[in-house]
């Protein structure tokens, strides 16, 4: 069955003990004797000075990623998910062909958490066609509450069409879980967790989830409903979605399901400052990629290439197996369109990897983190009090203002939502100068003067 197409969407706003001997109480899923796995990085260099390592590497046929079942739910997951984000063009060209093959492979390597959207482009179908052959060996899931034009709705009825609509595309009786994509101010959490059960009972999901949503919305779902699952993004740069969803849920029965762990691939060790993006490249927009954050990532790449080095893997596998052993994390979604890409995110379970590891990374980290965050408020100033010509990478510099000021906890995401519109108004209708001075200048007030 055909979709039809969804305009491009931000992907943020815009868009115990690690130390073990085998797989932490999870098992293998089926093998495939007919095939070999991925030749691996080798495992002979040394752990960084004081470290020490206690690891067993196992390997079973294709099989190379493990699995786990979400708490309180019945859905088996594995550790590393394959997102679908990339069908909506957002890195540029896309292949469709390749990246249905490139699915059909994570299913091969063991894979079986397959993630997707509504405003995704054609995610919802190519995801369909592609786990069509094994349906019923994966998870698939896929969200809600995001309309065609951009605005939020996670209104009862729209909740109910929606999955209709979603379950034609994904050519598939049921959802494995479908989760509210982000928060509608509109809609109260009563209701949308009513149709979500209403669902639930008559088979069209299995479970859902919450993404995107701010700490005291995720309480309320959790009070009212009974989520499996909390989407958060999560990776060496951008910890402060995770740190506050954790807050939330812990010692609940929910699982977090972390996206993003390379940083959109800003912490694959290939990036630059100079390096330039592909025309149609979400991430020349992207708030990770800009300012000080980006430097500041660039820093945590350098310290993830010399460990990587110590311990015989690549700067994005330390940062996709950090991700994973953090606590309440059950699994992360890489979004790779790269075969080679993603034979190394995959490996990732495998590198060796202790307690000690996590915690030197934690560290530093955190001392990464309290350096950027000293330096932050002067940067912010002055892109709200830049006098320069104003061009379509002001929209970008304001966005990441907006983005910081979310993720430091300035401001909560319904102060910036009606900003945050206005701007990205302007991506499609063109830069108006006094438009883009009227939300600077009131981002001001709100940052600096309340």
């Amino acid at each position: 069955m055909r979709s039809i197409g969804r305009p491009l969407m931000p992907t943020a706003f815009m868009p115990g003990a690690f130390e073990f001997s085998g797989p932490r109480g999870t098992k293998w899923p089926g093998e495939s004797p007919a095939a070999q796995g991925p030749e691996l990085t080798s495992l002979t260099a040394g752990p960084p000075e004081g470290l020490s390592l206690s690891v067993a590497v196992t390997r079973r046929g294709d099989a190379i990623v493990r699995c786990v079942t979400l708490p309180g739910s019945s859905l088996e997951v594995s550790e590393v998910g394959m997102g679908c984000y990339a069908a909506a063009g957002v890195y540029g060209e896309f292949d469709e062909q390749s990246f249905r093959n490139l699915l059909r492979l994570g299913h091969e390597r063991g894979v079986t958490l397959y993630d997707t959207a509504d405003t995704y482009g054609d995610g919802e179908r190519i995801l369909g066609e592609a786990v069509r052959p094994f349906r019923g060996e994966v998870v698939v899931a896929t969200k809600v509450g995001l309309t065609p034009e951009g605005g939020r709705d996670c209104s009862p009825d729209h909740i109910i069409r929606s999955c209709e609509e979603s379950l034609n595309r994904l050519d598939t009786d049921y959802i494995d879980l479908y989760q509210v994509h982000y928060h509608d101010p509109q809609a109260l959490v009563s209701d949308t967790v009513g149709a979500l059960e209403r669902l639930k009972k008559q088979g069209k999901i299995r479970e859902y989830g919450v993404g995107h949503l701010p700490g005291d919305r995720v309480r309320e779902y959790l009070e009212l409903g009974s989520p499996a699952a909390c989407l958060a993004e999560l990776n060496c740069v951008t910890r402060g979605p995770y740190r506050q969803l954790l807050s939330v849920v812990r010692g609940s029965s929910v699982g977090i399901i972390g996206f993003s762990p390379s940083g959109r691939g800003l912490l694959s060790g290939s990036a630059s400052e100079d390096a330039p993006f592909s025309a149609g490249d979400v991430r020349s927009m992207d708030p990770l990629y800009r300012g000080g954050k980006f430097r500041s990532a660039l820093r945590v790449t350098d310290e993830l290439r010399s460990l990587a080095d110590r311990i015989g893997a690549t700067p994005v596998q330390v940062a996709i197996r950090w991700a994973i052993e953090l606590p309440g994390v059950k699994a992360v979604l890489i979004g790779t369109t790269s075969r080679q890409h993603l034979l190394e995110n995959l490996g990732s379970v495998q590198i060796p990897w202790d307690v000690q590891i996590q915690d030197h990374l934690d560290a530093f980290l955190d001392e990464e983190d309290a350096r950027f965050q000293a330096e932050l408020p002067g940067e912010l100033k002055a892109v709200l009090q830049d006098e320069g010509p104003v061009s379509a990478d002001t929209l970008w510099d304001v966005l990441y203002v907006m983005e910081q000021a979310i993720e430091c906890r300035w401001v909560g995401e319904e102060d910036i939502l009606p900003f945050f519109t206005r701007l990205w108004a302007m991506r499609s209708a063109g830069v108006d100068e006094e438009e883009i001075n009227g939300i600077r200048a009131s981002l001001w007030d709100l940052l600096f003067q309340s």
